[in-house]
């Protein structure tokens, strides 16, 4: 939801906010789903073992539907209650300067990890500390 707020303020099309505040909800749908379904079959299974490997592909499958349908119910919640998430709407945000140093220090990682191979180098010293 900050992240939501900050990225509005910095005038991020709304549309990709909200693509955003879904595909972070809807990620942790896939994951309890995932853990619901590999509950149920342990269950029915009566062990506590791996999956077999001829098991996944009905598993993914049943997975995917079963997520989907949970997050189109959420999404008509949501769209029953106007349309968009009122955590990152209605409250006010303020860019303060630490989450400006903040983004300005991510923007610097990103362009240092971009233009410099970083793990090269952190290899190399390594490789110096212990020769």
């Amino acid at each position: 939801a900050p992240l939501c707020r900050g990225l509005r303020q910095l005038g991020v099309p709304r549309i990709l906010i909200t693509l955003l505040a879904f595909l972070y909800r809807y990620a942790f749908i896939l994951v309890d789903e995932f853990q619901n379904t590999l509950l149920a079959f342990r269950s029915r299974r009566g062990s506590s073992g791996a999956v077999p490997l001829s098991i996944w592909g009905a598993m993914t499958g049943q997975l995917l539907l079963r997520a989907f349908g949970r997050a189109e119910r959420i999404y008509q919640a949501v769209q029953c209650r106007g349309g968009e998430d009122p955590e990152f709407s209605s409250v006010p945000g303020v860019i303060t300067a630490r989450g400006v140093m903040g983004g300005l220090l991510f923007c610097l990682f990103a362009i240092l990890f971009r233009c410099v191979n970083v793990t090269m180098l952190a290899g190399q010293f390594t490789r110096n500390l212990i020769s």
